[in-house]
């Protein structure tokens, strides 16, 4: 949890003129999985010179936790994404994702705001799906998401190798429980106001990916920023469930989970 009263919120949306976000048109969340892609995701929006994405802020534990103005949360987006203007801004996991001559941590002119928070805002809407509505009411029809998936038996075995544990019950459920959440937000939301993506189909063919993203929040995207983009974007998606010691019961419990009626169609094609 960011440790941060309501007074030093304040006394950042005093810092930071409201002029700054008058060209503002969007916020982007991203809901789903740790340990799926989504960094990479965030830290290349966060490369054009229009959008701005806070590194893990937790932009909707603060909804649920204060009452804050839009200009209050449009500060604090912007204050905790200058962080990312440094090379060590985007370090997530020990993985750097640093775009050079970019526009990192920096702008033009702000016409998105966002938070890259996937695992976290999954979690608090499955503690809270009220909060949900609340994110509608602060950001109404800007408000956009991302969701970036991959093969389940990868992410679990991501998620596994950080938290230094076993692939067991307790984690297969959690995993679930954030994908009904990608789900829910899906189903609540207009079509043109959520993106699910595939992290092994966007490295696969990331200009492709990389212009439908920047699209979904309506920008243009710049040649030479997609060159500086792609030269930081590894071809081949890690296949970590190779590596991990993969319980029968374990798997058997994933491939039944995935073939539901819930989520055959979110986790189609995915297989061990």
């Amino acid at each position: 949890m960011l440790d941060i009263q309501l007074a030093e919120i304040q006394k950042l949306a005093d810092h930071y003129p409201p002029t700054l976000f008058d060209h503002l048109e969007r916020y982007v969340l991203f809901v789903g999985h740790g340990h799926s892609g989504h960094s990479l995701v965030g830290a290349l929006l966060d490369a054009h010179p229009e959008i701005v994405i806070a590194n893990e802020l937790n932009i909707a534990q603060l909804v649920e936790r204060f009452q804050l103005s839009p200009h209050q949360l449009q500060a604090l987006i912007l204050h905790y994404a200058s962080k990312n203007s440094c090379p060590e801004g985007w370090l997530n996991t020990g993985y750097r994702y640093f775009v050079p001559n970019a526009w990192q941590g920096n702008y033009t002119r702000i016409r998105v705001l966002g938070d890259k928070k996937g695992g976290g805002t999954s979690r608090i809407l499955n503690q809270n799906p009220a909060l949900l509505d609340q994110l509608y009411e602060c950001f109404a029809e800007k408000l956009h998401v991302i969701s970036v998936i991959r093969n389940p038996f990868d992410n679990l075995s991501a998620m596994a190798y950080r938290r230094q544990r076993t692939i067991d019950n307790d984690l297969i459920d959690h995993y679930f429980r954030n994908a009904s959440a990608i789900l829910k937000v899906q189903a609540s939301l207009p079509g043109e106001q959520f993106l699910l993506l595939r992290h092994e189909d966007f490295v696969l063919d990331p200009q492709l990916y990389l212009e439908r993203l920047f699209a979904f929040l309506g920008c243009s995207a710049p040649p030479p920023l997609l060159g500086n983009c792609l030269r930081i974007i590894n071809p081949v998606s890690h296949a970590r469930r190779y590596k991990t010691a993969w319980p029968a019961k374990a798997k058997k419990k994933v491939l039944e989970r995935m073939a539901t009626a819930e989520f055959s169609a979110l986790f189609r094609g995915y297989r061990f």
